[in-house]
């Protein structure tokens, strides 16, 4: 494929900021490297995105048998923002605090060939 294998994962339930301090680490990676950073991470993004990118690489070697995962990079990965969710806390004397459930979407990019 000329643009790539690209998967995507929607209203993730992850804050965009802390995906992202995550997606910078891993541009521009090869598929292997990558898989082996996220097993490594201890946040729960990284285990998000790590199934989401082996569900990418698994359809990208799926779909040409050419490839294998040794030529496959991460050649873009986007996080944006999703809806929020309010969520009230009720405290005394008839007040509330507003929580906001924050997510995202993850979009992700592989490129095969050397």
């Amino acid at each position: 494929m000329a643009n790539g294998y690209s998967g995507r994962l929607r209203y993730v339930s992850l804050a965009g900021y802390k995906a992202r301090r995550i997606a910078n680490v891993l541009r521009n990676k090869r598929y292997p490297e990558v898989v082996g950073i996220l097993r490594n991470l201890p946040h729960k993004g990284a285990k998000i995105i790590r199934k989401l990118v082996e569900s990418v690489a698994s359809n990208a070697l799926y779909l040409d048998r050419n490839l294998d995962e040794e030529s496959l990079r991460l050649t873009d990965i986007q996080i944006s923002d999703g809806p929020h969710i309010k969520r009230i806390w009720r405290r005394g004397r008839g007040r509330a605090d507003v929580l906001l459930k924050k997510q995202s979407h993850i979009y992700v990019t592989l490129k095969g060939g050397r």
